[in-house]
């Protein structure tokens, strides 16, 4: 302070202000025409006015307010009154320096407390779903808030909570009212961390072979920062996103928790299924000469049977599910199987295939004469236990199932008989055919010469005999009373 001070005193005095503004007053007696001194508006939310009360106004020359908080300004024209924006919060000395028109200058101080509020605030970043909450930070003699959020909700507590919509960026505003009604505002953006959604791939091996995971999981944030894996013996944290295991035969589930940098967490469990299938078949009795039907009998429980592959004879494959295949010579044959399910994994079985040899049709008959029965005698080689059926067939319409049946036959002539054996083990035999000559039956015919009593009689036969030999001829004599005689 400069002054042009020769005598006087210094006066101190301390007045305190309504609506938190404190203010000293130095008054300086001095030879000064003039003597210092202003009045502070109670306007403290937006730009204070500064009104010169220096006396006599008339004799004031210039003035320079120095607001304390590095700003200030000169004024060269009366009323000297001037107004100030303070951009913060303090304590501010305020000073009027005024010259008399003399050039003799004085200084008049007084102390303003700035109380504005300041606004200010944070959340923590929560994941979708769970309550944010909200901290204040704001300053000064705060009486009332205002939180205004994107969705349209609103609180006006100290630190609330909300729950937001959905996930992502949300814009908040609080506004701030201190106790003298002054107000500030601001706003921020509050993020709602999205849950990652956990997902892997399966690449999945046979029982004792390796089966792998692969994560596939969306992070929703910026990206996913911990795996843990459960595969089948608990959770266990992983740096690694994927991973293996090698199961045996059974049923098995696997999790995967996944957390993004936002800290939220998510979780997927999937079954497996570690498994081959089992093959079977079965082949109906083979014949040789006769295809041989084989039956798949392969059974799974979920990864269904996608290939067959059957070897047999000698190098003979085939890819359907029921083969059949004709045999060049009876006898036993090795049959594998070999099927492979829907993720590759296979089972094979071997069984033997029997062909079995057929029965040699065979037989003999009787000579056949019309009107008398011709016997046939079956002579047939069963090439098994037995022969079980027998097919005959006498070329005149008759026929017969039995072992070793007899025919009549009316007529003369040559008659194919057909013989057709089964046996033991369902075989049939190829035909037996043979020819039959049915003959008549001859026709005995003789002459005696006339005799008397007591003498020979010849008898001479006079049997018809061509085209036909006669092995037997029998003769009876009767009385005429039909009674033998020899």
């Amino acid at each position: 302070m400069k002054n042009n001070i020769q005598s006087g005193f210094l006066k101190k005095a301390a007045i305190l202000i309504p609506l938190y503004i404190l203010f000293s007053i130095n008054q300086i007696f001095s030879q000064c025409a003039v003597t210092p001194d202003f009045e502070i508006s109670e306007q403290y939310c937006d730009s204070i006015v500064f009104n010169n009360k220096s006396t006599p106004m008339g004799l004031v020359d210039s003035v320079k307010w120095i607001f304390g908080d590095g700003n200030s300004i000169v004024q060269t024209i009366a009323p000297f009154d001037t107004t100030h924006l303070y951009t913060y919060p303090d304590t501010f000395d305020v000073k009027l320096v005024i010259w008399d028109n003399t050039l003799c200058t004085d200084t008049a101080t007084k102390t303003l407390i700035i109380e504005n509020p300041i606004v200010g605030f944070w959340a923590d970043t929560v994941c979708f779903g769970s309550q944010t909450h909200l901290h204040d930070t704001s300053k000064y003699n705060i009486a009332s808030w205002l939180w205004k959020y994107d969705d349209g909700g609103t609180d006006n507590i100290k630190n609330p909570t909300h729950l937001f919509n959905s996930a992502g960026t949300h814009d908040v505003k609080l506004i701030v009212t201190n106790d003298l009604g002054c107000v500030d505002s601001t706003n921020h953006d509050i993020l709602v961390g999205g849950f990652p959604v956990a997902d892997f791939n399966i690449t999945f091996g046979c029982p004792s072979d390796t089966t792998f995971f692969s994560d596939i999981s969306v992070s929703n944030a910026d990206s996913i920062i911990n795996w843990s894996w459960d595969l089948g013996s608990g959770l266990n944290p992983s740096l690694s996103p994927d991973t293996f295991n090698i199961y045996p035969t059974g049923a098995y589930n696997i999790t995967l928790e996944v957390e993004n940098n936002y800290g939220c967490i998510d979780d997927t469990t999937r079954q497996i299924t570690i498994e081959s299938p089992v093959a079977g078949f079965w082949a109906d009795t083979s014949c040789f000469g006769f295809e041989t039907h084989l039956y798949d009998t392969s059974t799974y429980n979920k990864y269904p049977i996608e290939s067959w592959l059957w070897e047999l004879d000698g190098g003979t494959t085939y890819s359907v599910q029921y083969p059949a295949h004709l045999y060049s010579v009876p006898g036993i044959d090795t049959v594998k199987l070999i099927v492979t399910n829907s993720i590759g994994c296979t089972d094979s079985i071997e069984n033997p295939v029997v062909v079995d040899t057929l029965p040699v049709a065979d037989f003999s008959f009787s000579i056949g004469c019309v009107g008398l029965e011709t016997c046939f005698f079956d002579e047939s080689k069963p090439n098994a236990d037995s022969i079980i059926l027998w097919f005959w067939n006498f070329g005149d319409g008759g026929t017969s199932t039995e072992q070793n049946p007899c025919h009549v036959f009316y007529y003369t002539g040559d008659f194919e008989i057909k013989l057709i054996v089964v046996n033991s083990n369902g075989c049939p035999s190829a035909f037996k055919i043979d020819t039959l000559t049915v003959n008549d039956s001859p026709l005995p015919v003789f002459t005696a010469d006339a005799i008397c009593f007591n003498d020979s009689t010849v008898f001479k036969n006079e049997t018809d005999t061509s085209g036909i030999g006669i092995n037997f001829w029998e003769w009876n004599l009767f009385r005429s009373m039909g009674m033998d005689i020899w």
